[in-house]
């Protein structure tokens, strides 16, 4: 198929049969090709110029010396006429001139497209009532690169694709103007007439042209210029007069639906190198875009003082170089603010660092973030990295401020994003972590760490700008990142994040109440109503999340409990203890077992003599063991297997004994035995009699209780574990410490070994034995990922706590959890995995209260804009503006076409059948 392709594409090289003309079909000494043109048709000249009349930028080759050469129309004698939708003007040869009204001559004129570099020769409209040259070049679809007399012109198609190669591409405008020399000629690209400087300077105008077309800056009457207004906002954030209700101050709807939040943070990816005549700076928009207005926030810098930061919790990046500053640097970076939960730029919130994330620069920037379209919002939330030194004195330095303001919240909370809150001390934990913020839903407080992996590309080619210049480009990269979020992200992103919602409150929802199943109501009626008093104080008082025990337990030998006598259940007087015992010899020789696998092939001298006195001892109790059973199986010895089916050889290795001496003897090892117990012997007879079912049901409970006590030994191993990981392992410095606290570590991982291998022979011996299924999903099978250390207890403060869902074991329903009966540390532990547990619940459940809520805003504000546009529709036709009026209606059309896709993909959760309404919620 390769092979064909190239046959194809090479035989397309040459003259087609027939060697006439496409258009005329008449012979010619000279033959044309339009490679732009679909089929490439073969012309002769006069054809090939008529028939590129509107079209004078395609790429055009001549047969020569028998291939096809690279030519242009401009040889051929095309002319471009201005004016009259480029047909020749009327009034030429123009009998109407005179001294006063000279004729426009024809000249050449520079043409740059997306296509490549042209000239062409251009005769201008003549007519009595003629529009400037520039204007002239306009209504031709054409941008002058100078007003006064321009020389060159740049297509709007090439202004539009180098926007959108610069955002989506990341492309230097050198490197872009670089590619059209080549596309007009590859071979010498130099040879290409230069106009990259003129690029520059229309790139800028055209710029702000759109962005003020786009916000309706040409529709509306003319005022006093608005911050921010060239900058569309997020639609599902609350926005007073925009997307609320017009009662929504009496709504009784929770008051964090109407909370702005807010994400700010300093990127030092985006420094602006000095210039060397930073007086002849113009700037093209001041502060109607995402950054703020330069006098003000000049005024602010002037006359707030400089606070040298000290970090008291982090080692951050921000706050170490606070106060570094950096030669040759007009600014080391920005700050911004984004809406919190859906990362669009907050207009006119970005600011110009001097030296680095100092206080006065995230000041004016959150205070500006938080002002913008806010007017009588309750509440507002300030989710920043270094909230926790940030927000200790931010309303005093409001107050001593004549520069700094911010709407009169009700509320005005401060938190961490929960990725940054990994690199803060515990105690800031608890004090700053959104999990435990009411009416946060499931927000995590970094993604504008999204917009400036978005930008930072762009940012960096910004760096040698000029000031207003790097501004204006960062405007637009802003403007169309809020534009990518508007019309790709937010409709879905709701959508997606109501699914999240219903399914992570359904989970969320069946781990708290299963956890709270087990414990004990009035010990959770106390912890809750000391969470309520923790939640209403706020600060130090929400370390109630956190383990106040310090100090690891200490283990204490849990015995078996009979809970029923032999006499009552018809079992022959001593079975009991008879069982008793030999659950507890299983047990023993577990460990003889474990101990003689982990010495192998490195055992000692005194290591196999201590394990050969351990066999010697166990044997001896085996024996025993076995000697008692004949009385209880008596009544049955057909049934019951003999001496020799007890103790049996497997064919793991000993590591004391040689090869030559097992093939000389068959070796009979203790830890090996399978005792004579109800659970064995049923297994191996094929008609049990009555009175070894009795047995056995006595074994099935006592195996119950061997469990229960392997899962609480189990619990309480592990949270020692997690508090030695805590105490010891993060905390201690220099590698001999660390090597002890980890051989304290695995000490302890061995007892977890231990008990997870007496559960599991427990569970086992249940299955023998005829456990049901109900009683066998109590009793589940204990696998490897189910043994993780509760991060809660020993690293509080990491990410990822959203879905967080305790292991079925922790949850034992053996008996209800009291916490007076309880071990000190188990009381601690459940206490805080039971609030955690209800903390995890509450924000799903507000989550899913504001994804409903921005679904109606964002309707709202869709409705809003159709409404504005239309105003300007009839403004327009009101004032005979036909053009105005037809892009008015796109915009009403476009915000049409934006509201149904709303109301489509949100009716079904906003407004459910009655049958969902009674069931589970839309998915």
């Amino acid at each position: 198929r390769r092979d064909l392709i190239i046959y194809r594409l090479l035989s397309a090289e040459g003259l087609p049969d027939g060697f006439r003309c496409f258009f005329c079909q008449k012979d010619s000494i000279a033959f044309y090709r339009c490679t732009t043109c679909i089929g490439r048709p073969v012309t002769c000249q006069g054809c090939c110029v008529e028939s590129h009349t509107h079209n004078p930028f395609h790429q055009i080759e001549r047969w020569t010396d028998g291939y096809f050469q690279k030519t242009s129309l401009s040889t051929l004698g095309y002319t471009i006429h201005m004016g009259h939708q480029g047909e020749r003007c009327p009034e030429l040869p123009g009998y109407h001139f005179t001294a006063s009204f000279s004729r426009y001559a024809e000249e050449d004129l520079t043409f740059v497209d997306k296509s490549g570099v042209w000239t062409f020769n251009v005769s201008w409209c003549n007519c009595r009532m003629r529009p400037s040259k520039t204007d002239q070049l306009l209504d031709m679809g054409l941008y002058p690169a100078t007003f006064r007399s321009p020389k060159t012109a740049f297509t709007i198609q090439l202004m539009d694709y180098f926007y959108f190669d610069l955002m989506e591409c990341q492309t230097p405008a050198a490197n872009f103007y670089n590619k059209l020399r080549r596309l007009t000629d590859n071979v010498e690209p130099k040879s290409v007439t230069d106009r990259y400087r003129e690029l520059m300077v229309a790139a800028r105008q055209w710029y702000d042209i759109k962005a003020r077309i786009w916000a309706g800056v040409g529709h509306d009457p003319p005022y006093e210029a608005s911050h921010g207004r060239l900058t569309l906002f997020c639609a599902p954030c609350p926005q007073p007069g925009i997307n609320l209700p017009e009662n929504w101050k009496e709504s009784l709807e929770p008051s964090y639906i109407y909370r702005r939040q807010v994400n700010p943070d300093g990127n030092f990816g985006a420094p602006n190198m000095k210039t060397k005549r930073p007086d002849k700076e113009v700037f093209l928009n001041d502060g109607e875009g995402t950054f703020v207005a330069r006098v003000p926030y000049k005024e602010h810098l002037d006359v707030t003082s400089d606070v040298k930061e000290k970090s008291t919790c982090s080692n951050l990046k921000a706050v170490s170089n606070a106060n570094a500053n950096r030669k040759d640097l007009e600014c080391t970076g920005i700050g911004g603010c984004v809406c919190a939960r859906h990362g669009c730029v907050i207009p006119h919130s970005m600011v110009d660092f001097q030296k680095g994330e100092q206080q006065k620069n995230m000041d004016y920037c959150i205070c500006n973030a938080l002002s913008f379209n806010s007017d009588g919002l309750p509440e507002a939330a300030v989710i920043y990295d270094l909230a926790c030194q940030w927000g200790v004195h931010f309303q005093s330095r409001l107050e001593r401020s004549s520069t700094l303001s911010i709407p009169r919240f009700e509320k005005l909370i401060t938190a961490v994003g929960k990725f940054h809150l990994g690199s803060h001390i515990d105690k800031c934990f608890f004090r700053n972590s959104l999990n435990f913020v009411e009416g946060t839903g499931q927000v995590d407080g970094e993604i504008i760490e999204t917009l400036w992996s978005g930008i930072n590309p762009i940012s960096a080619m910004a760096r040698s700008m000029t000031k207003s210049h790097r501004q204006e480009v960062l405007d637009a990269a802003t403007r169309d990142w809020n534009w990518k979020k508007l019309t790709g992200v937010e409709v879905q992103s709701l959508f997606d994040k109501w699914t999240k919602a219903v399914r992570g409150e359904k989970e969320a929802k069946a781990a708290f109440m299963e956890l709270s199943s087990r414990l004990e109501e009035g010990t959770t009626r106390g912890w809750e109503e000391e969470e309520a008093t923790a939640l209403r104080k706020g600060g130090d008082a929400l370390a109630i999340y956190g383990v106040k025990y310090e100090e690891a337990p200490t283990m204490a030998e849990v015995r078996l409990k009979l809970a029923e006598t032999e006499t009552s259940t018809g079992v022959e007087s001593g079975a009991t203890t008879w069982i008793v015992t030999g659950m507890n010899l299983q047990e023993a020789i577990l460990r003889l077992k474990r101990t003689v696998t982990g010495l192998r092939g490195r055992g000692t001298v005194a290591e196999k003599t201590k394990v050969e006195e351990q066999r010697r001892k166990l044997q001896a109790r085996i024996n025993s063991f076995h000697s008692h059973a004949e009385a209880f199986y008596s009544t049955s010895p057909d049934n019951v297997p003999g001496d020799h089916g007890v103790v049996e050889v497997e064919d793991d290795d000993d590591p004391f004994v040689d090869e030559e001496e097992e093939e000389a003897e068959c070796v009979v090892r203790p830890e090996n035995a399978k005792l004579k117990l109800p659970s064995y012997v049923i297994s191996s007879v094929s008609k049990p009699t009555p009175e070894m079912k009795k047995l056995a049901q006595h074994e099935l409970k006592l195996r119950e209780g061997q469990a229960n006590d392997a899962l609480r030994d189990l619990r309480v191993k592990l949270g020692y574990k997690a508090l030695l990981f805590r105490d010891q392992v993060r905390k201690v410095k220099g590698y001999d410490n660390r090597t002890r606290a980890w051989d304290d570590v695995n000490k302890s991982q061995k007892k977890v070994d231990e008990y997870v291998a007496i559960y599991r022979m427990a569970r086992t011996c249940m299955i023998q034995l005829g456990a049901s299924k109900e009683l066998l999903e109590v009793y589940k099978e204990m696998k490897e990922e189910d043994l993780d250390i509760p991060a809660d207890l020993y690293n509080p403060n990491r990410t990822g706590q959203r879905n967080d869902k305790m292991s079925w074991f922790w949850l034992s329903p053996d008996q209800p959890v009291r916490g007076t009966e309880m071990d000190t540390w188990m009381t601690e532990f459940y206490r805080v995995n039971w609030l955690r547990a209800k903390a995890r619940h509450a924000r799903w459940d507000e989550e899913k209260v504001i994804v409903k809520s921005e679904m109606n805003n964002t309707i709202r504000w869709f409705e809003h804009r159709r409404e504005t546009w239309q105003q300007r529709v009839d403004s327009a036709v009101a004032n005979e503006k036909g053009g105005h009026a037809a892009y008015a209606r796109r915009q009403v059309a476009l915000s049409n076409r934006f509201l149904s896709k709303a109301n489509t993909t949100f009716d079904p959760i906003l407004n459910p059948p009655p049958e969902v309404q009674a069931g589970n919620p839309v998915m």
